[in-house]
């Protein structure tokens, strides 16, 4: 497949969906690969919306997808207040969320990082986040060869 492709469909959907909203979205390098799309648009859309939901409204939410010698990777950057690294580490954990008003928990189910990070472990790779003054950033990383991962996507 090619995850620019599949990419491009889901960031569609996401600006349709959030019309007053920007989504920047740009690639580099080789995007072919042996991937589930679904699962990965799923993880890409749970790092859009939580980029949307917390991220300052004024500004776009960044997408950027690198194919790289060992690994494809994808990070969604937003600007918006810095998460504390103890509450970063809880958010892959299933039912938690970050530390913000209520008003941006509402509808959440606190489950969409856990399952990104499910569906990246069962490609082989991961997803990190880092926070600063200003701007958070989730990462995620699939190496090459998608066997390496367990096969299990049933939580996608």
């Amino acid at each position: 497949m090619n995850l620019a492709d599949a990419f491009s469909d889901e960031i569609d959907e996401l600006r349709k969906a959030h019309p007053g909203r920007r989504i920047e979205f740009s690639t580099a390098g080789l995007m072919e690969g042996f991937w589930d799309a679904a699962a990965l648009q799923r993880v890409l859309g749970n790092l859009v919306e939580n980029s949307l939901k917390y991220g300052q409204p004024d500004h776009p939410v960044w997408v950027l997808v690198k194919g790289e010698d060992e690994a494809i990777s994808f990070a969604v950057r937003n600007t918006g207040p810095a998460i504390e690294p103890q509450a970063m580490a809880l958010l892959f954990e299933p039912l938690k969320r970050g530390p913000r008003p209520s008003e941006n928990s509402e509808g959440s189910t606190g489950l969409g990082l856990y399952i990104a990070k499910r569906i990246a472990e069962a490609h082989g790779g991961d997803i990190t986040g880092a926070s600063s003054d200003g701007e958070v950033v989730f990462t995620v990383k699939i190496p090459w060869d998608a066997s390496r991962g367990s096969g299990d996507t049933a939580c996608s």
